[in-house]
Parts: C-alpha cells; structure tokens; sequence
C-alpha cells in the first residue's frame, strides 16, 4: 500500500514539475507596455517625447524586435500630431526598453483629449499583454492652469447655463454663450466640455437652472483636479469661486 501511494504522489509531483515548466516557457516569451493607459499634454506650438516602456517576460543572448501597431479603429488623434516607430528593440540580455513617441500641437484641443491606441504585435510563440490608450490633449502655458468644465445634460438642456468671471475685473472668461443665458444648449444630448488657460487669479463660476429644478450635472477641473461639482440638486442657482495661483 505504502509502494502505491508513493508511485501516485511521484506521478502527481512530475506531472505538477511539467505543467509549471509548460507555463514558464509560454509566458516568459512575453513582452507588454508598462501599463494600459497614460495622460499627455502638449504645450501650445510645441511637441513633447512621451517615453512608454515596454517588458518582456525573459532575457535573451540577442536584439530583439517587436513590430508597434497603431490601432486605427479606435485611436482619434490625427496622424499629423504623432510620429511612433513602428517597431521598438529589446537589447540582448535585457528585458525592457523605451519606446519614444512624439507628439506635437497639431489639431489638439484644449477641452477634449485625442486618443492614440498602441498594440505589440504577438505571434503563434510569441505573447503581448493588452494595448496602450494615450490621452492626449493640449495644455497651457507655463504660468496658467488649465480649467475644464465637464457637462452631463438632464432632458431639458436649454434650460441650462453657466458661466465663470474674474471677479477682479469683471470679465467672463468661459461661458455656454457669448451672452449665458436660456437656450444656450438647446437640442443637445450627452455630455459636453469646454476649457480655457486662466491666469492667477480669483474666479466664480455660477451655475444657472431656467426652470429651477438644476437637472444638468457639471464638474469643474483645475490642471485635472476637481475642485466643484453641481449634481443637479442646486435648483434655480449656485455657484462656486476658486483661486489661481
């Protein structure tokens, strides 16, 4: 009995030692970008290098070359604001390298961010992890912050206004009309965002509801940081003011 419990353990042991060699040897020729999504911002007039690593899973004796796609389908950003290699060198007896790519102020926006999608291109030996998102989207001057306002729409948009003013000098900097008022979003459905470069400075942002019953959401960022939101519970009005260092 003791003979045939040792047997069946020694065959449990070896087919245990197989099975993980089995999965050591697919996933270690492996390779993968650092991580699946990342922010860029590009000044005004200007281009930027956004340095994104990529892994594998095992050190070789040799150069190795993984063919960089861009995903089409899915990625927003024009071609003329990017240039990616279209394929990045692991050196030999490593396991990561950079993968430089340059983007510059070309059909960006301020308020909405363009997508770049990246895959690695695998084979029938050979495994990649998941695709890269690159948010890409202009930023400002140095000396200015960045101030975003987010607006998810209730059923009645046009009853929906806003705006926000220097309260040192009196001028509107961002509205949802040149004139903020009743009807301004008319017809619209979704979300919407609007952004501008503010100055230091001190600033109010006043949230108008025509009917009263403050249905349409806002979220205002500063450089990426939300500092007010309205979830629709404000009524006829509130309102918020904010510094700018």
């Amino acid at each position: 009995m003791k003979k045939i419990t040792y047997r069946v353990f020694t065959m449990f042991t070896l087919l245990f030692i197989i099975t993980s060699c089995t999965e050591e040897a697919e996933y270690a020729n492996y390779a993968t970008f650092e991580k699946t999504s990342s922010d860029v911002g590009v000044p005004p007039n200007s281009e930027i290098v956004e340095s994104i690593i990529v892994y594998t899973g095992n050190l070789t004796g040799n150069n190795r070359n993984i063919e960089v796609l861009i995903d089409e389908e899915s990625s927003t950003i024009s071609s003329s604001a990017y240039s990616v290699p279209t394929s990045i060198t692991i050196p030999a007896n490593q396991n990561a390298a950079s993968l430089d790519i340059t983007f510059k102020d070309e059909g960006l926006d301020i308020a909405t961010d363009k997508t770049l999608v990246l895959r690695l291109k695998g084979g029938d030996d050979f495994y990649v992890g998941e695709k890269i998102t690159l948010n890409v989207s202009k930023v400002c001057n140095t000396g200015m912050s960045k101030a975003k306002v987010n607006i998810e729409f209730d059923d009645w948009p046009e009853e929906a206004y806003w705006s926000i003013t220097n309260t040192s000098t009196g001028e509107v900097v961002l509205a949802s009309a040149a004139t903020p008022a009743y009807g301004a979003y008319a017809g619209m459905t979704g979300s919407l965002s609007s952004a501008v470069c503010l100055s230091p400075g001190d600033y109010v942002m006043q949230i108008y509801d025509a009917y009263g019953d403050g249905g349409t959401g806002y979220v205002l960022t500063i450089n990426g940081s939300t500092i007010f939101t309205a979830s629709g519970n404000y009524g006829s009005y509130t309102s918020s003011t904010f510094t700018i260092q």
